[in-house]
């Protein structure tokens, strides 16, 4: 059900939301705003969908084009001056920055804007402050192959080649060893045409088989007024080939005596970037040797996470990354409190397998949005649409959202889904 306008109430302050339809839904969003802020969409129209309609956006608050605007002339767009920005994803975090340095809104620098995207400072901030963090080497572009895997001799193969500014698991891959990586890096030429970054490949805290969701964990977080804290803990299920995510689920399947731990160290890792307040999404993989950081996000995580928190336990990330942007109390928090989650929450996404090209045919969808426990089902790509697997998590074609009583029941729910969903691709 689309929510009731908004009171335009002149008294609450006002939001810029950098506006992006892959990342946040529109609706949540105006939700998390009523009563706390009144909303500016800034909307570049080459990310939206063909059929979008703009009278939506001013329906629901101000709406400012920024496509093609550079910073001072989004400012001249603007009817009042803003009080805060929120960003959903790292290059409207970057762009966002840009926009708040030129026209003095809240909102991180572009220093700090830079920490929180580009993977090589990130690592240096970890082992400066003594995180447990991947070991690495950052690859410049321009370098060419040879000096490329000459820089990977400090480093134990397997490793793992990734943009150095990139999310979503994009054009990531895993890399056996030096021979690999000159044939990985020479299909685009002869030098490197972006900056990478290329890391030790921590080895899993357990076997494929030996459970059915992947070793990797993330804590929700806000920054507000100095003081973080925790408000989620997210699971993901078994990862795909190159690293590609399936979906999430809220709590994680973690033992409640580790909580605390993982919150102290996501803390500790978002302190060591000197962030603004706001949202952070902190990556940690549980591997052999203890819980190490992979990466920290200036926002909130992507797929169905801040959906599932919300469902179990009724706190809207949006809202509190809406009200920290702004300089606003968010409230007490029970924090990473277990008694606090009602059932697990999940997204289930669907990814085409590597050397697809296009969706041929989806099926069993309407099966498995009657199944007991499932509440949506969303389709991001019809028959005939082509796909990118090396897109990482954004190649995904449909996914399903769902409740379950607990982990053990969502593990029987998820597999019947998945024996009903078929998708063929060309």
């Amino acid at each position: 059900m689309a929510p009731h306008p908004p009171v335009r109430d002149p008294r609450l302050p006002r939001l810029g939301v950098l506006y992006d339809p892959s990342t946040v839904d529109l609706v949540p969003l105006v939700r998390a705003g009523s009563g706390s802020w009144r909303t500016v969409w800034l909307v570049d129209r080459e990310r939206l969908p063909a059929d979008t309609s703009l009278r939506t956006f001013e329906r629901f608050g101000e709406l400012v084009d920024i496509t093609g605007r550079r910073p001072a002339g989004i400012g001249e767009e603007l009817d009042a001056p803003l009080d805060g920005l929120l960003a959903s994803n790292d290059a409207d975090l970057r762009r966002g920055a840009d926009l708040a340095s030129a026209l003095g809104i809240r909102f991180a620098t572009p220093a700090q804007a830079f920490r929180l995207t580009d993977k090589p400072s990130q690592r240096a901030a970890f082992r400066a402050a003594g995180i447990p963090s991947p070991e690495w080497v950052a690859l410049a572009a321009g370098i060419s192959v040879a000096e490329a895997v000459a820089s990977a001799a400090s480093l134990r193969f397997p490793v793992v080649l990734k943009p150095a500014q990139g999310s979503g698991s994009r054009y990531t891959r895993s890399v056996a060893d030096p021979t690999a990586l000159a044939r990985a890096l020479t299909e685009h030429g002869d030098a490197l045409v972006e900056d990478l970054v290329l890391e030790e490949r921590i080895p899993d805290g357990w076997g494929r088989d030996d459970r059915p969701w992947a070793d990797v964990v993330s804590v929700e977080s806000i920054r507000a007024a100095g003081r973080i804290s925790h408000h989620g803990l997210t699971g993901r299920f078994a990862l795909l080939p190159e690293f590609r995510e399936t979906g999430n689920f809220v709590p994680a399947a973690v033992p409640p005596a580790q909580w605390p731990d993982l919150a102290d160290l996501a803390e500790a890792a978002i302190r060591s970037l000197d962030p603004p307040d706001g949202a952070f999404h902190t990556e940690i993989k549980l591997s052999p040797d203890g819980p190490r950081v992979l990466e920290v996000n200036g926002r909130l995580g992507g797929g169905s996470l801040v959906w599932g928190t919300e469902e179990v336990t009724g706190r809207s990330l949006l809202h509190l990354a809406g009200r920290a942007a702004l300089g606003l109390p968010i409230g007490p928090s029970r924090g990473l409190d277990p008694e606090g989650f009602a059932g697990v929450a999940f997204g289930r996404y669907y990814q085409p397998p590597l050397g697809a090209q296009a969706v041929l045919e989806v099926a069993g969808l309407d099966a498995a949005r009657a199944l007991p426990g499932v509440e949506d089902v969303i389709v991001f790509r019809q028959p005939g649409s082509p796909v990118d697997p090396d897109g990482g998590f954004m190649a995904h074609v449909c996914a399903v959202r769902g409740r379950a009583a607990d982990h053990q029941h969502l593990v029987e729910l998820v597999a019947r889904i998945d024996s009903i969903v078929s998708i063929t691709y060309a």
